[in-house]
């Protein structure tokens, strides 16, 4: 998917059990190439 504000950044949304909980994870990547974590939630 990408991002509201800039459809060339782009996120990656994991929907993992973990635990027995379905959980909520978004990251994207800026250009430098430095991962980072958008959101985590308990789905």
């Amino acid at each position: 998917m990408t991002s509201f504000v800039n459809a060339q950044v782009w996120q990656d949304v994991y929907r993992p059990t973990v635990g027995g909980k379905n959980l909520y994870v978004k990251f994207t990547l800026d250009a430098g190439k430095n991962l980072f974590l958008i959101s985590f939630k308990e789905a």
